[in-house]
């Protein structure tokens, strides 16, 4: 089923690809709202095309998230030839006061997973890639570009990746005590890691939750004018 899945979802994105340009792909599991044109849904995933500046981007929503989603989704869109990615995460606890765009720039994963676990397939990577630069410098920059012409705050955090998401641990705890910037969450982190094995150029960011859709529309077509 999920294979069945996969191909149909890769059959579409190289179709799109040989008749487009594409320039990246957004992967959130952030509800952002768009003008994209629809080009595949299911209970999983909604995945739009944009337009915008003669530049077409992939919108690929992940709707009940989990780090197989993550991993799918570039893997998916790489094959039909996306090269940079942007990433949008969902804090599994909302920390107020964040500011309004939160750049991830480092992770710590504690969970005990790693989305390159099994065999590794030598056509996508090397079995031990080389991780300096998972969080691309470039993309953050321009991501800090667009807060800046929009006015928006911008911070940057890391992500610490909880071995479950019910109960915190005595080493996670000892973590948040010592830094004042982490994020709580599964998000991202699987992805940027697919990316970084393909040799990819991708980034992450939080929004706040005080942020309104507004702002969120505002910033994502900034982001797309801009990739």
């Amino acid at each position: 089923m999920i294979a069945s899945r996969n191909q149909n979802i890769s059959r579409k994105i190289e179709q799109i690809a040989k008749e487009n340009n594409l320039s990246a792909a957004i992967v959130t599991s952030e509800v952002v709202e768009s003008e994209g044109k629809p080009i595949y849904t299911d209970k999983n995933a909604t995945i739009q095309l944009i337009s915008k500046e003669n530049k077409r981007t992939l919108l690929w929503t992940i709707k009940s998230p989990a780090e197989d989603d993550w991993k799918n989704a570039v893997r998916l869109c790489a094959a039909g030839g996306v090269k940079t990615f942007i990433f949008i995460g969902k804090p599994i606890k909302e920390i107020y006061g964040l500011s309004d765009v939160c750049i991830i720039t480092d992770h710590i994963n504690v969970s005990g997973k790693n989305p390159l676990i099994g065999i590794n397939d030598d056509s996508r990577g090397a079995r031990f890639p080389d991780m300096t630069d998972l969080y691309n410098k470039a993309l953050t920059l321009l991501i800090k570009r667009c807060c800046d012409n929009l006015g928006m705050s911008v911070k940057s955090y890391t992500i610490l990746v909880p071995k479950e998401q019910a109960a915190i641990t005595g080493l996670e705890q000892k973590i948040l005590e010592l830094r004042n910037n982490i994020i709580f969450s599964k998000d991202i982190y699987a992805a940027a890691i697919v990316a970084k094995h393909q040799s990819l150029s991708s980034t992450g960011l939080f929004f706040a939750p005080s942020l309104n859709g507004k702002k969120k529309s505002q910033f994502l077509d900034c982001l797309l004018k801009n990739l």
